[in-house]
């Protein structure tokens, strides 16, 4: 089995990012660097079980919320994710955005 590192680090940084933590401050909380603690969302490194647990006892969550790999899961990780961007983006992004999507998807 191989571990998908990229859905990790992306589950990592929705569930930090829904309770409003910045990077820093969880990087700061389990003793890690800023620049590791975006390594590791980004996928740019591999976590480590340590580090894995420390940041979910940092986020009261569980060590599975960020290790679930169903196909369900991954889609309302990236529908969430692809909200929180949607709700940060004003009007001209919003009007680039939904362009990229049309031309990505080729629906009109």
């Amino acid at each position: 089995m191989m571990i998908d590192y990229c859905s990790i680090g992306k589950r990592i940084k929705l569930t930090r990012i829904k309770q409003g933590v910045l990077q820093k401050d969880l990087a700061e909380k389990i003793g890690i660097s800023k620049p590791h603690m975006s390594n590791i969302e980004t996928a740019h490194t591999k976590i480590g079980l340590e580090t894995l647990v420390a940041i979910a006892n940092a986020l009261n969550t569980s060590v599975d919320e960020f290790l679930s790999d169903t196909v369900s899961n991954s889609q309302v990780i990236f529908n969430d994710e692809l909200k929180t961007v949607l709700e940060r983006a004003d009007m001209e992004e919003l009007k680039v955005i939904c362009k990229l999507a049309r031309v990505i998807l080729k629906k009109d």
